[in-house]
């Protein structure tokens, strides 16, 4: 292997600008971020704003939750080409399904000379009542799918997963579809007319088909024909390879694994079977395994590439009918065109076959189960002694389905024999353990486990899985709780005397773990007290028992109020109770001790008291009850009279008792009967002036209440008189007045002077002459004007506002001698004055208060005095109108005149020119101008023309045909394919700018191989690449990067070779092989693993 260092391959990159039309280096990746049919982050959504080449991936957080499913509501059409790459990890996938109702993919890309690539994608549900119920292959110069998966897609027509179809005008529609290490499972087509129960092919015109088939697995399929595979080919050139796969377990009308009908008018259909294994398929009329029907022969040609049916190194076996089956036009059978070599057949005769078995019998053949036997994917391998181990072809060393080639040589069919997945083991390890167990893998477990893997190796050196079956039970804790008096033992055989919390004992719990059980432990204490009583004659106590004499031995035991004995012992003194006699004489009654009143002698009541000793002391009652008298005593008198109680009554009694005692000892109650009568008094009242002369004689001068004389009145008793004798005096007095003006006096008459000798009489409150002299001093009031001059308007001494002149308004007050000072008013009102100051402003306005307005206003006011010295009020009538600032963008090439008048070059942020706005103020214009400008030298590199500019746009033109644009020559770089001057016109899609102009005299290329002679797979690949020649073999072989590198070159002189690019990075290359002086160019894909 050669590696050299990088150059430019002129060749290369005018092929590069053919497989892509626009520059890869531009393409990006896409991420799909949910599973929604339409909208934003959607499948549907990148592969529509999707451009040429670029990648779509899904976003990991798909998986998050498990297993995601992009569900479609209709089909998507891919119509420009691709890379759609899919999304898993070891647990779960993103899915995509057509949800049982449509399609999933209809592949149709206008132009038919670009690819699609998909990788890692989950195809599931799709239906259609047409063809390909997963993915409908139309227009595209090719399909790639690789690590797939298509399961449970129905179509009515062909192809229940996959159908290639083309009606177009002959040779424009080529189809190629590769398929790669993928799985096609329960795929149906549920017309009986229809084929390809996993890919079908409907080929109507001269179009060439080519399906390569590599590392893929076909299961439970069905269709009317061709249970796995159905091809029905009309006119085109069709080519079927396919390549260590396995095809088992579908089931067709014909072809239970491959059908292949070819065409009446174009008989060029070639079927190819290498390294396979095909078996266990089923059909309800002919061909298991394969049924090829066709039309016209070769003529017998020698050359092995005519034959149309190519099966080698495969198994075709224990399918229900015939494994292979010829069919020729006109309904005669047999082989046809049938090269056969180094296969396994179960048929005991098959002719035109080459170095094969025949007859094989399931023992011979000792195939296994369909399972993993490592790989990617389902197969049914050899088992020990089988006769298909190494005995496949010497010269074909290839990977098997299920990895490397062991002992040197391949075996016959899909899946080599591995030793160690034939002797490997597997086993269980079943334990029970308590908490925790730690296993074998070093790993410690503490809950159960049946998932654990760990891998040994067996006798045969092969693994031995052991699966861990863990039960983990687990240990126990309780609390023993208990309260106890004084001391306790416990399960564990000790005394504790003291409360405890700690302690702990282990048994063995149902699970068979530890069951550790905690001691809470509470010791109460018992108690003793003693009990003591005092009681009379006997005493009952708690235990029941009378004591009658004094006890401090007795002892009772209660529960205390820790729930422990209390041990109470008595403590009793007995005392005694007395009795004695109370005697007692009475009167009429008796009250007692007791509170009782006896009225008869009684000798049996008693009374309980306590002794001296605290007991009862009972008395008995002995009572002798004696009775009192009574009389009444009859007086009559006059005012008053003296009892025999010593008492002097003054008026009639009938109540007074008085007592004495009669002959029992007893009360005599003598009660008196008095009449008193009494003596009379009177006052005689009298009032009189200066003197009185009364009844007794006298004649008093002065007032008198003490004179009496006594007469005798009706009742015979004294009636005293008495004298209430007020004497009266007659008064002079003095009226003095001051008046102001005049003074009327109480005689009637007006004085207007003063007077002291006027005199008039009335009589007295005593009812006697009061002589009253006048005392007159008469005083005079006086006048005067009050002169104002006021704004607006005067507030007077008399409270009142007046708004206008006044000379009459009086108003009296009082002057320095009391008497009336009439003011008048003499006002004189004048006005104060309003106006409005109207200004129009920008942005500010300072007024004639000082102030500065930015805003209008027309509440401000400002206060002046007028020519009548009064306040002239201005009031504010501002309207403030703004300036305006605005930014005048402009994108221009190389230059741009502004409004300013002045022409700018270079991009501008910073230049303003003012204008008016609409509201008369400054309208301030700041430019923001960037100047566009693009590189447009290119660099000449032999043949190679590069554009320096990046990030742009390229369209190469025929500087010598007018700038006419070259039609796909759209990349940075350009190799003329004639002779002529080319330009690259640059656009970064505002400017467009041309190169010069570069002139080519002498070109020529070499004659390119056909691709069709080549085949390369497994293409896209993580690593290996082979190559194989139907014609000469490879001389030389390069691998280019996109920017024309040479990554990769070797020389070789065989037909078939393999190389490593596992170590280049992830991308699109193009693969330059040299045969017998001729070159061919392949688009190869490389894909991380």
């Amino acid at each position: 292997m050669l590696y050299k260092k990088t150059q430019i391959i002129p060749l290369f990159l005018f092929l590069l600008s053919c497989l892509f039309y626009t520059n890869h280096t531009l393409a990006i990746t896409r991420v799909v971020t949910n599973t929604n049919d339409s909208g934003t982050g959607s499948l549907r959504a990148a592969i529509s704003s999707a451009v040429y080449a670029d990648t779509i991936r899904f976003s990991p957080s798909l998986l998050n939750n498990g297993n995601a499913t992009v569900t479609l509501n209709s089909e998507i059409e891919i119509n420009k080409p691709i890379i759609l790459i899919g999304l898993y990890n070891q647990s779960d996938t993103v899915f995509i399904s057509g949800q049982n109702s449509n399609r999933i993919f209809r592949i149709n890309c206008t132009t038919n000379y670009h690819g699609v690539f998909m990788d890692s994608i989950c195809l599931i549900n799709g239906n259609t009542q047409f063809s390909g119920g997963a993915i409908y292959y139309w227009k595209a110069k090719k399909l790639t799918i690789n690590h797939a998966i298509f399961k449970n897609n129905t179509s009515q027509g062909d192809g229940g997963a996959i159908d290639l179809f083309s009606s177009g005008v002959s040779g424009t529609h080529d189809l190629h579809l590769e398929v790669l290490n993928s799985t096609f499972s329960n795929n149906t087509v549920t017309s009986s007319s229809a084929a390809g129960g996993a890919i079908g092919l409907s080929g109507y015109n001269n179009n060439q088909y080519t399906i390569d088939i590599s590392y893929c697995t076909f299961i439970y399929n069905s269709a009317g024909s061709g249970g796995a595979i159905g091809l029905r080919n009309h006119r085109g050139n069709t080519t079927l390879t396919v390549r260590t796969s396995t095809i088992a377990y579908n089931n067709a009308g014909n072809g239970g694994g491959i059908y292949v009908k070819d065409g009446l008018y174009a008989p060029r259909t070639h079927a190819n079977v290498y390294t396979s294994t095909i078996t266990y398929n089923t059909t309800t009329h002919s061909g298991g395994g394969i049924y090829y029907q066709t039309y016209l022969g070769s003529g017998g040609s020698s050359s092995s590439y005519n034959y149309k049916l190519r099966v080698s190194s495969s198994i075709v076996a224990f399918n229900n009918t015939d494994d292979v089956l010829c069919r020729k036009y006109y309904n005669v059978w047999g082989p046809y065109n049938f090269y056969s070599s180094n296969n396994l057949f179960s048929v005991s005769t098959l002719s035109g076959v080459n170095a094969n078995q025949l007859g094989i019998t399931p023992a011979a053949l000792n195939l296994g189960p369909l399972q993993n036997n490592g790989g990617n994917m389902l197969t049914i391998m050899p088992g020990i002694g089988s006769v298909a181990i190494n005995a496949g072809s010497s010269f074909d060393l290839s990977d098997a389905q299920n990895g490397p080639i062991e002992g040197g040589r391949r075996d016959i069919g899909a899946a080599e024999y591995k030793v160690c997945v034939a002797n490997a083991n597997t086993g269980v390890d079943s334990i029970v353990a308590c908490d925790s167990f730690t296993w074998i893998d070093g790993n410690t477990y503490t809950t159960s486990n049946n998932s654990a893997t760990h891998t040994l190796t067996n006798a045969m050196g092969c693994d031995s899985v052991i699966t861990l079956n863990l039960s983990i039970n687990h240990s126990s804790n309780s609390i023993d709780t208990h309260t106890a008096c004084d001391s306790f033992t416990w399960i564990d055989g000790n005394t504790y005397t003291t409360s405890n919390n700690s302690a702990t004992h282990t048994l063995t719990n149902a699970m068979g773990c530890d069951s550790v059980i905690t001691l809470n432990l509470s010791i109460n204490h018992s108690s003793n007290s003693i009990d003591t009583h005092t009681a009379c004659d006997s005493f009952t106590w708690i235990d029941g028992n009378t004591y009658t004499t004094s006890n401090n031995s007795a002892t009772h035991t209660l529960t205390n109020a820790m729930g422990c004995d209390s041990v109470i012992t008595l403590n009793l003194s007995i005392n005694h109770s007395s009795n004695s006699i109370d005697s007692h004489t009475a009167c009429d009654s008796f009250t007692w001790i007791d509170g009782n009143t006896y009225t008869t002698s009684n000798n049996s009541a008693t009374h309980t008291l306590t002794n001296a000793m605290g007991c009862d002391s009972v008395i008995t009652l002995n009572l002798s009850i004696n009775h009192s008298s009574n009389s009444i005593d009859s007086h009559t008198a006059c005012d008053s009279f003296t009892w025999i109680d010593g008492n002097t009554y003054t008026t009639s009694n009938n109540s007074a008792t008085h007592t004495l005692t009669n002959a029992m000892g007893c009360d005599s109650v003598i009660t008196l009967n008095l009449s008193i009568n009494h003596s009379s008094n009177s006052i005689d009242s009298h009032t009189a002036c200066d003197s009185f002369t009364w009844i007794d004689g006298n004649t008093y001068t002065t007032s008198n209440n003490s004179a009496t004389h006594t007469l005798t009145n009706a009742m015979g008793c004294d009636s005293v008189i008495t004298l209430n004798l007020s004497i009266n005096h007659s008064s002079n007095s003095i009226d003095s007045h001051t008046a102001c003006d005049s003074f009327t006096w109480i005689d009637g008459n007006t004085y207007t002077t003063s007077n002291n000798s006027a005199t008039h009489t009335l009589t007295n409150a005593m009812g006697c002459d009061s002589v009253i002299t006048l005392n007159l001093s008469i005083n005079h009031s006086s006048n005067s004007i009050d002169t104002h001059t006021a704004c607006d308007s005067f507030t007077w001494i008399d409270g009142n506002t007046y708004i206008t002149s006044n000379n009459s308004a009086t108003h009296t007050l009082t002057n320095a001698m009391g008497c009336d000072s009439v003011i008048t008013l003499n006002l004189s009102i004048n006005h104060s004055s309003n106006s409005i100051d109207i200004h129009t402003a920008c942005d500010s306005f300072t007024w004639i208060d000082g102030n500065t307005y930015t805003t209008s206003n027309n509440s401000a006011t400002h206060t002046l005095t007028n020519a009548t010295g009064c306040d002239s009020v201005i009031t504010l009538n501002l309207s403030i109108n703004h300036s305006s600032n605005s930014i005048d963008i402009h994108t221009a090439c190389d230059s741009f005149t502004w409004i300013d008048g002045n022409t700018y070059t270079t991009s501008n942020n910073s230049a303003t020119h003012t204008l008016t706005n609409a509201m008369g103020c400054d309208s301030v214009v700041t430019l923001n101008l960037s100047i566009q400008t693009i590189d447009t030298t290119v660099i000449r590199s032999g043949i190679t023309l590069l554009a320096n500019a990046t990030g742009v746009s390229y369209q190469w033109v025929d500087c010598g045909n007018g700038n006419a644009p070259i039609s796909g020559a759209t990349g940075q770089s350009f190799v003329p394919t004639a002779n002529g001057s080319y330009a690259v016109q640059i656009s970064n899609g505002i400017c467009n700018f041309t190169s010069a102009c570069f002139s080519f005299t002498s070109l020529n290329v070499s004659p390119v191989l056909a691709q069709e002679n080549v085949r390369i797979y497994p293409n896209p690949t993580t690593g290996m690449l082979h190559l194989e020649s139907t014609q000469s073999s490879f001389s030389k072989l390069y691998l280019v990067d996109h920017l024309g590198r040479i990554v990769f070159s070797t020389t070789t002189q065989q037909n078939n070779t393999s190389i490593d690019i596992q170590h280049l990075e992830a991308g699109v290359y193009v693969l330059i092989l040299e045969q017998e002086q001729q070159r061919s160019y392949h688009q190869i894909v490389k894909t991380n693993k």
